[in-house]
C-alpha cells in the first residue's frame, strides 16, 4: 500500500473529499442491505421462532432496525423500508459519481503534475547532464509512465473504496450474527492470502514493463531518426532487429499480468461459492437459522467477500502500475539532484564586449580546450571556425554559462560570469541553431514561440532587423499566413531569417549563430551576412561555422584546432 499512501500524501485535501464521499457511499449501501431482514420478514408475515442464538440475532438486529425507524418518527411498515432501499442507493450512487470524478481529477492531475516536476527538473539541470539524458527515455516517462502511475492511482482509490464498503458490511453482518461473519471474514482472507503469489507475479510483469518500455523508446526513437538510412540502403528489417528484443520481452512481460489477472479473476468466483456454500449448509442444517436472517446474512456477506475479492482484483493492478511511478519519482530526483545551480547574483551589462580568458575544459579525461583566449566586443561581427569536433559548441556552452571551465573565466564586460545571475545573462543572449525548430503555425508564433503578450510592434521590429518584412507584406495573412510544415512555404534564407527575428525578439546583447548558415546557399549567406553588419552597431555577434560567406563581413575571426584558439588577423 506504499503507492496508495505516497498517492494520499500528495493530495492530502483532495483525499479529504473523496474518502468521506465513499465512506457515506459506503454506509448509505450497507443500510439499504440491512432493510431486507425486516422487509423479508413483513413481506412473509414471518416472525423467526428458532431457538438458537443465532435466529435470535436476526430478530433483535430486526427489531433493533424498526425501532429506529419508529423513534425518528417513521413508521416501520412494507412501503417505508422500500422506499428507504430505494433512497439509500440512489445516495449511494450520487455519493460514488461525486467520489469517482474527483478521483477522475485527481488522475488527470497527477498526471499533469509528474509530467510537469519531471520536465522542470530535467531543464533546470547541469547541462552535462541534461545531454547524457537519452530523448525516449525521457518520452517515455513523460507519456507512458506517468498515465500508468495515474492508472495506478485510479486502481489505489478504487481498493480503498471496495475495502470500506466491505467494513461497512462487516458491520453490519456483525449485528445480525458475529459467528457468521468471522466465518466469511475468515474465508475471504484465506482466500486473499492463497492468492496473493498471483499479485506478486502482476508486481514483477509490471517491473519488466517499466524496464522494456525504457529500452523500447529509447531505441525506437534512434532508429527513426536514422530512418532515411535504413530505407535508402534498403535495410528496414535491420530496423526492426533493433527493436525485436524488447518488443518481445515487452509482450511477454504484458502476457505474464494479463494470466495473473486472469488466473485470479477465474480463481476467486469457485473458493467463494465454496464458502458461500459450507456457510448456507451450516446455517440451515445445524443452527436452524429463519429463512430471512438467512438471505438476509448471504446478501451481506456475499457483499463482504465480492468487495474484497474486487479490492484485491484492484490492488493487483495497482501493483502492476507501482514500478511507472517509482521510476518517475527516481528520474525526478536524479534531476534535482543535477541541478543547476547558478552561484551569482550580480545583474550583467555588455557596453564593452565578451572574453574568454585562458580557458580549459575536459570530458572524461580527453582535453577539448587548452588556454583558449578569444574578445567578442559589442559592435563587431566574430567569426569562429574549425573542424567538427574542435571544439566550437564548447566555446558556445561556456560563453552562455552552460559549461563551467576546468580553469580560466569568461568575463562580461570585465566581470566575471561566475559572479553574474546566469538567467539574467542568457535572457540578454540572442541564440540561432543549425537545426530549424520551425513550428507548422503562423510566422507570428513561429517568432514568438507562443509566448503571450509579444505586441505586434516588436515581432515586425525583429521580422525588419532579420530582413523578413518585405516577405510578410506580401503574404495575403501577413503576420497569421502558415510557413507549412518545418517552414516548407518558405526558401532556406528565410528559414533562416525567422530563426534570426526569433533570436532578435527581446533585443539581445549578444547574437549567437551556431552553424546556423550551413545549410543554405551562398546568395542567401551573403544577405544575411549584410544584415549582420546592420545589426551588429547595437550588440556583439559571434558567428561559428566550418566555411561560409559569412566570413567575408567579419570584423575579427578566430579559428580553433587541437583545443588551441588562433585569431587569424594576429
Amino acid at each position: 500500500m506504499r503507492l496508495l499512501i505516497a498517492f494520499i500524501r500528495a493530495y492530502p485535501l483532495q483525499t479529504l473529499i473523496v474518502l468521506p464521499a465513499l465512506l457515506l457511499a459506503s454506509l448509505a449501501e450497507g443500510l439499504s442491505a440491512a432493510l431486507v431482514l425486516p422487509i423479508l420478514n413483513l413481506a412473509s408475515a414471518e416472525a423467526s421462532t428458532a431457538d438458537s442464538g443465532m435466529g435470535e440475532a436476526g430478530d433483535a438486529f430486526a427489531a433493533k432496525l424498526t425501532g429506529w425507524l419508529n423513534r425518528v418518527g417513521l413508521d416501520a411498515d412494507l412501503q417505508t423500508m422500500l422506499a428507504l432501499v430505494v433512497l439509500g442507493i440512489l445516495a449511494k450512487s450520487l455519493l460514488v459519481l461525486i467520489a469517482n470524478q474527483r478521483i477522475g481529477y485527481i488522475a488527470a492531475r497527477l498526471t499533469t503534475d509528474l509530467r510537469l516536476e519531471l520536465l522542470q527538473a530535467v531543464l533546470a539541470s547541469r547541462w552535462r547532464y541534461f545531454v547524457a539524458q537519452p530523448i525516449g527515455s525521457l518520452a517515455n516517462a513523460m507519456a507512458t509512465e506517468a498515465m500508468r502511475a495515474a492508472t495506478g492511482y485510479i486502481y489505489g482509490m478504487t481498493t480503498l473504496s471496495l475495502l470500506l464498503m466491505a467494513s461497512v458490511y462487516i458491520g453490519a453482518a456483525l449485528l445480525v450474527s458475529w459467528m457468521a461473519t468471522l466465518y466469511a471474514v475468515i474465508g475471504s482472507l484465506l482466500i486473499a492470502v492463497a492468492m496473493h503469489g498471483l499479485v506478486r507475479m502482476a508486481r514483477r510483469a509490471g517491473k519488466s514493463q517499466t524496464k522494456l518500455y525504457t529500452t523500447l523508446i529509447a531505441r525506437l526513437t534512434d532508429t527513426m531518426q536514422a530512418v532515411k538510412l535504413f530505407k535508402v540502403s534498403a535495410r528496414e528489417s535491420l530496423a526492426g532487429s533493433v527493436l525485436i528484443a524488447s518488443t518481445e520481452g515487452l509482450n511477454r512481460a504484458l502476457r505474464r499480468e494479463v494470466w495473473s489477472n486472469a488466473a485470479l479473476t477465474a480463481a476467486q468466483e469457485p473458493l467463494y461459492t465454496l464458502v458461500i456454500a459450507l456457510g448456507l449448509f451450516v446455517a440451515f442444517s445445524y443452527f436452524g437459522m429463519s429463512t430471512a436472517a438467512v438471505t438476509t446474512l448471504t446478501i451481506m456477506l456475499l457483499r463482504v467477500m465480492v468487495s474484497l475479492g474486487k479490492a484485491q482484483k484492484q490492488y493487483q493492478k495497482m501493483m502492476a502500475c507501482d514500478s511507472a511511478y517509482w521510476s518517475l519519482q527516481q528520474s525526478i530526483k536524479a534531476a534535482r539532484e543535477q541541478a543547476e545551480v547558478s552561484a551569482g547574483s550580480k545583474m550583467p551589462t555588455l557596453s564593452e564586449g565578451v572574453e574568454l580568458k585562458d580557458i580549459d575544459l575536459s570530458f572524461e579525461d580527453s582535453m577539448v580546450l587548452e588556454a583558449a583566449s578569444m574578445e567578442m566586443p559589442v559592435g563587431a561581427i566574430t567569426t569562429l571556425t574549425g573542424a567538427s569536433g574542435s571544439g566550437k559548441s564548447s566555446i558556445v556552452n561556456c560563453i552562455s554559462g552552460l559549461l563551467k571551465p576546468d580553469a580560466g573565466e569568461v568575463l562580461i564586460d570585465g566581470m566575471p560570469l561566475d559572479e553574474i545571475d546566469l538567467a539574467a545573462w542568457r535572457s540578454q543572449i540572442g541564440y540561432v541553431p543549425q537545426e530549424h525548430l520551425i513550428l507548422n503555425d503562423s510566422i507570428r508564433n513561429n517568432v514568438t514561440l507562443g509566448e503571450d503578450g509579444v505586441g505586434i510592434d516588436r515581432i515586425e521590429t525583429a521580422l525588419a532587423a532579420a530582413g523578413l518584412m518585405d516577405l510578410v507584406r506580401d503574404m495575403p495573412q501577413g503576420l497569421d499566413s502558415p510557413v507549412g510544415e518545418r517552414g516548407a512555404r518558405l526558401s532556406g534564407g528565410q528559414r533562416q531569417r525567422l530563426m534570426i527575428a526569433r533570436a532578435l525578439l527581446h533585443k539581445p546583447w549578444l547574437l549567437i549563430l551556431d552553424e546556423a548558415t550551413s545549410g543554405i546557399d551562398a546568395k542567401s549567406e551573403r544577405d544575411i551576412g549584410r544584415t549582420l553588419a546592420v545589426l551588429k552597431k547595437d550588440m556583439a555577434i559571434l558567428a561559428v561555422f566550418h566555411q561560409s560567406e559569412l566570413g567575408r563581413v567579419a570584423d575579427q575571426a578566430y579559428s580553433i584546432e587541437d583545443g588551441r584558439l588562433k585569431r587569424a588577423d594576429g
